[in-house]
């Protein structure tokens, strides 16, 4: 029963752990590229037009939710620049967390398998 006990709370705290490092990964590589670009001097339309150029695929579906998630990207970079330090790169981190939730999945997802193939049927 301890034992139990004990493997749940060390699986919660890998998973805490593992959103932690994914958090501070994607803020890191965030913050490294964005002092590099500056948007605060592009408008919706040239961002729209810019991401209509960029992203072509055959498949019409595919092509729609890459142009959104794209423009959606490129528009809150606009915004960070815009609003300025310290509280756009508050507001950009703060969106900057739902990136996160597929890691989350993937942990969850092999830490799942990593415990079917632990346990054999007796």
């Amino acid at each position: 029963m301890n034992d139990d006990l004990l493997e749940l709370a060390h699986l919660k705290v890998y998973y805490w752990i593992a959103i932690i490092c994914t958090l501070g990964c994607l803020a890191t590589i965030s913050i490294a590229k964005g002092f590099s670009t500056d948007y605060s001097g592009y408008s919706s339309n040239s961002i729209a037009t810019q991401v209509i150029e960029e992203i072509k695929h055959p498949v019409d579906f595919v092509q729609h939710c890459s142009r959104t998630i794209r423009f959606s990207e490129l528009q809150l970079l606009r915004i960070r620049d815009i609003v300025g330090l310290p509280y756009g790169w508050v507001l950009y981190m703060f969106f900057l967390i739902p990136n996160a939730l597929p890691a989350f999945g993937l942990v969850t997802l092999f830490e799942g398998v990593g415990r079917s193939l632990d346990e054999t049927p007796e």
